[in-house]
């Protein structure tokens, strides 16, 4: 049985929040901004991290909103050079935004930032939880962080081998057609006198020959089978 999510898990992830984000309140930064609503987001981040176990959320959530209305638009060039700026990078950053992207669009999981972060990837969530249901009897957010990056992967692979099978029907069966196709019809060879007076051997389904016979039946010397056996 996958291990599930616990009370230790959420203060792990906040000594590692804690550990992320380097001085985002610092005074002497702060001062510095331009943009007040920026400030106001990372004076509440600061508070936040002093906080309990739900202060990851606050943290993310305080993030979420200087992305997704480009506050920091007014003193850095760039989200890259913002994410420098409070000591984590643009791709860290991004995770908490999709954490609360995810927490918004299912409001009746209550679960980590992390772990959030981690179910936002899943593209068909609805299947993917099914399947862990049924597998496991238990729901997807119960796993702990490493038990539903396995999961994920275990599901993806249960996909990709679907699809390489499905593929593989595919190609099997297409052959088959094409080989049923080639062999209905017979190929022949025939002989005819070109304009310079030359024999020439034409290699053709046995249809198409017949049609040839019948426009140009005076250049043609005979048809046959592909063994030489003349046929006509």
């Amino acid at each position: 049985m996958l291990s599930q999510l616990s009370t230790r898990s959420r203060k792990k992830e906040i000594r590692i929040m804690k550990n992320v984000i380097i001085e985002p309140s610092s005074s002497t930064k702060l001062a510095n901004l331009k943009s007040a609503p920026l400030k106001k987001e990372l004076n509440n981040i600061s508070r936040a991290l002093e906080k309990g176990k739900k202060a990851t959320w606050e943290i993310a959530q305080g993030y979420a909103n200087i992305v997704n209305n480009k506050l920091w638009e007014r003193d850095f060039n760039s989200q890259n050079k913002f994410a420098e700026f409070v000591g984590m990078t643009s791709g860290g950053m991004s995770q908490f935004v999709n954490a609360v992207k995810f927490r918004e669009e299912h409001p009746d999981i209550d679960t980590t930032v992390s772990k959030s972060y981690l179910l936002g990837t899943i593209k068909d969530f609805s299947a993917v939880s099914d399947y862990v249901y049924t597998e496991y009897k238990c729901n997807i957010w119960e796993l702990s962080d490493n038990s539903l990056k396995a999961v994920i992967r275990e599901y993806d692979k249960m996909l990709e081998d679907k699809n390489k099978e499905a593929t593989e029907e595919a190609t099997e069966e297409a052959t088959e057609e094409a080989t049923e196709e080639a062999t209905e019809e017979k190929t022949v060879i025939i002989t005819v006198i070109n304009a310079d007076g030359y024999k020439v051997l034409c290699e053709m389904p046995e249809s198409i020959a017949k049609e040839i016979e019948n426009m140009c039946h005076d250049y043609i010397i005979g048809t046959y089978d592909k063994d030489g056996n003349k046929i006509a």
